[in-house]
C-alpha cells in the first residue's frame, strides 16, 4: 500500500476516513429531521421513525454502519 501524507491549514469540519458511513449516518438523521417536520399525524410520525429504528437495529445494518447509529437511534427517542 502507498502511503498518504495529509497536510492541513487553517481549516475546519475535516474527516479523514469512511466518507461513505458518515454521509449515511448525516442522511438518516436529515430523515428523522424531515419526519419530524412533516405535516403527518403524531401516529404516522411514530410509525415512520419506528420502522426506522427497526431498520437501524437489525444486526446486518447496524454492523455496516458501527457506532453511526447511535446518534440516529438517540433522535429516534
Amino acid at each position: 500500500p502507498q502511503a498518504t501524507t495529509i497536510n492541513i491549514t487553517n481549516s475546519q469540519g475535516i474527516q479523514i476516513g469512511d466518507h461513505n458511513v458518515q454521509h449515511i449516518a448525516s442522511s438518516l438523521i436529515g430523515l428523522v429531521e424531515k419526519i419530524e417536520s412533516t405535516n403527518a399525524s403524531g401516529q404516522e410520525k411514530a410509525a415512520a421513525k419506528g420502522l426506522l429504528r427497526e431498520l437501524i437495529s437489525n444486526p446486518a445494518v447496524a454492523a455496516v454502519l458501527g457506532s453511526a447509529t447511535s446518534g440516529v437511534l438517540a433522535l429516534l427517542g
